[in-house]
């Protein structure tokens, strides 16, 4: 189904890091030796993916896998999370949020160093990071002692973003074209309603007639395209956005919901569950171009949290395992891997650099 919502419109390169996907592209150069200088080399783009673990079946500890690999993000003490990755300069940022005493603070990691980002007494987290001419973009919300408001941070700076009196969260940044984007929702008083922010003006992209959010926002080129998912009183049904035109993601009869977007030559890539989120029954899956395809997690309950593709590979992360006994799982050309962390582990972003 595709109905006509909203347009935005926008001009410019564009430089897309969200609260789950980052697309990255190995690329080299053919040469001849007739001269003597050594040929280009291929180059192999690292993984990385970021997420938390649970130390000791305890403490939740905010990390991030490149290939593999597990690295803690360092706090002073207490418990973390991280829900997005971005790999800019050389440098990798995560972002998330910390525990003190207990409240949640918003926070980005550059190279394991962690920047605190001010709001105000209440729980304040970070969902999504975006790096754009040097300077570093966080958003997700913050509490001001009567509801969670949605807001972004450029460079530390706290920005709100209308949403009426209700509460309201940010999902997703990107930044192009000098242009910054929002995604998430607001409570109108009745129903959560999905909307996007262009430069701090609100445009709805749901009725309000069922409980909405918008997960992901990806500008690429000239297109802003937007996942999300709605609850109609009987389940989820994802969609996504491209320009204002909604499609309807489907997998049967089952429920679905999205939480990543990737746009790749022209081919849009959109990843989540299809089935009871957190469930026994939930089915990692993306949509490329509204055709699904599931992800491989054995018996298991799972969900792809997010979604790249590079060098003609796809690549999604997630978890599989019910909520409580999850486990942070990769996938490439739908091969699982599990990744290191254990049980009470979850990813939640991917970059490709």
């Amino acid at each position: 189904m595709r109905t006509k919502i909203m347009k935005f419109r926008k001009t410019g390169l564009f430089v897309l890091i969200g609260i789950m996907t980052v697309m990255g592209m190995a690329t080299f150069t053919a040469c001849s030796n007739t001269t003597g200088t050594t040929p280009a080399t291929l180059h192999t783009p690292s993984v990385y993916i970021v997420g938390y673990y649970t130390d000791d079946y305890i403490s939740t500890k905010a990390c991030y896998w490149k290939d593999g690999i597990k690295t803690d993000l360092p706090i002073e003490s207490g418990n973390s999370m991280a829900h997005a990755i971005a790999v800019s300069g050389g440098s990798i940022y995560c972002a998330g949020y910390y525990i003190d005493g207990t409240t949640m603070k918003a926070c980005y990691w550059k190279d394991g160093v962690m920047v605190k980002l001010p709001g105000e007494t209440g729980n304040s987290v970070v969902n999504s990071i975006a790096v754009s001419g040097g300077s570093v973009y966080c958003a997700g919300y913050y509490n001001n002692g009567i509801n969670n408001r949605a807001c972004y941070w450029k460079d530390g700076v706290l920005i709100p973003l209308p949403g009426g009196t209700g509460r309201s969260v940010v999902s997703s940044i990107a930044v192009s074209g000098g242009s910054v984007y929002c995604a998430g929702y607001y409570n109108d008083g009745s129903y959560d309603i999905a909307c996007a922010w262009k430069d701090g003006t609100k445009t709805d992209l749901f009725p309000g007639t069922y409980n909405s959010l918008a997960t992901m926002i990806n500008v690429s080129g000239e297109s802003v395209h937007i996942a999300g998912y709605y609850h109609d009183g009987a389940g989820n049904r994802a969609w996504y956005w491209k320009d204002g035109i909604r499609t309807d993601l489907t997998m049967g009869t089952d429920e679905t919901a999205v939480f990543a977007i990737a746009v790749h030559d022209e081919s849009v890539y959109v990843a989540g569950v299809a089935g009871i989120i957190y469930s026994d029954s939930a089915k990692a899956c993306y949509w490329k171009n509204g055709i699904p395809t599931i992800l491989p997690s054995g018996s298991y309950g799972s969900t792809a949290m997010a979604i790249a593709v590079s060098g003609g590979s796809i690549h999604a992360a997630g978890y599989y395992g019910n909520y409580s006994e999850s486990r942070a799982s990769y996938w490439k050309d739908g091969l699982n891997t599990g990744l290191p962390g254990g049980m009470g582990s979850m990813a939640f972003g991917i970059a490709i650099e």
